[in-house]
């Protein structure tokens, strides 16, 4: 016969005890984060998603924590870059088979592991911090390749946004430009990478020959007057595989319209586009993030068939709008 446990008479009121000691210790919690300096103390050692799950364990905290809007954006400005761009970068770019032939050098590294010398900004739409290591770059030059003799030049490359293939970067000394200062070699604290910098050569696992494009040439060229163009070399592939990458995000910005759906989009006098890649890209501070989300979105806007209204597309009464500023785009090729 099996013996019954005896039943402490303590046991109930320990358990209580017990709640009411967290239920205690959980009020303390909350008034000191009603008290906006401790918050901002707490909040300068969180990332937004430790944040978001502090908000999450009560209505209490909740309506402490994030009363409004403006309570978040003034705490994300607190917060540190936590990473999640150089991350996503790691994922999507692919280093050729040179990086390790070479014994290549790799620098890619959030504020979070790097102190000094890289900046950061609230993301323009997301408000995140965002350090420029996670920000979103045109061409990220990332990948530095030592010079194998004293009289030769250090070999540059790396990414355009988030393609996937390594790209050569060839920086003005390359090229016999006396009367720039010369590149470095990135060292923390004190040289940092050349994004957006210098010469843009194919991939470099390539077998398709096209012309070096100058980076400031790509970035600043006017997207209104027409599709995205490169130098011009008979024996290359339009677009070249140096301007693929760009060629396909500038053209999915692209959207056909009747005439008055067109002119109902048009919000400002100027109509026509005038937009770069230099001020989509980087005179916004952007998250890579943020980068991806407007990308789909321009993608599945780009690829709806017929007009906003419904009504078939005739091609002599149509007109092609911009989706990043909704201006009028030139329809040539």
């Amino acid at each position: 016969m099996k013996r019954k446990r005896a039943l402490s008479a303590e046991t109930p009121a320990k358990r209580l005890d017990t709640k009411d000691s967290a239920a205690k210790h959980g009020n303390r919690l909350i008034q000191a984060l009603t008290q906006y300096g401790i918050l901002q103390s707490v909040t300068g050692n969180l990332f937004p998603k430790d944040l978001c799950a502090l908000a999450a364990t009560s209505k209490a905290a909740y309506a402490t924590v994030l009363p409004n809007q403006e309570s978040l954006s003034s705490l994300l400005r607190l917060m540190s870059c936590d990473g999640s761009g150089v991350r996503l970068r790691q994922r999507f770019h692919r280093k050729s088979k040179y990086f390790e032939q070479f014994d290549c050098q790799e620098h890619v590294r959030c504020t979070n592991e790097d102190k000094q010398g890289i900046m950061s900004r609230p993301c323009i739409s997301c408000g995140i911090t965002t350090c420029n290591e996670c920000r979103v770059h045109c061409v990220y030059q990332s990948i530095y390749q030592p010079p194998e003799d004293y009289d030769e030049l250090p070999n540059y490359s790396g990414f355009a946004l988030l393609e996937e293939l390594e790209m050569g970067i060839l920086s003005p000394e390359h090229f016999g430009v006396a009367d720039m200062k010369p590149w470095q070699r990135p060292i923390s604290g004190r040289y940092t990478p050349h994004h957006d910098q210098g010469f843009l050569d194919i991939p470099l696992e390539s077998e398709i020959y096209a012309l070096p494009e100058s980076i400031d040439l790509i970035i600043d060229s006017n997207l209104g007057s027409g599709p995205l163009k490169g130098a011009a070399a008979s024996e290359s592939p339009y677009p070249s595989p140096v301007i693929q990458g760009f060629w396909n995000i500038t053209e999915s910005r692209k959207r056909k319209l009747c005439v008055d759906c067109f002119a109902r989009r048009q919000t400002s006098w100027d109509t026509k586009c005038s937009c770069t890649l230099r001020s989509r890209f980087l005179d916004r501070w952007l998250c890579l993030h943020c980068f991806r989300r407007e990308q789909r979105d321009e993608q599945e806007a780009s690829q709806s068939e017929g007009c906003d209204c419904g009504q078939p597309l005739l091609e002599e009464s149509s007109k092609l709008i911009c989706l990043w500023c909704n201006g009028e785009v030139v329809n040539t090729t």
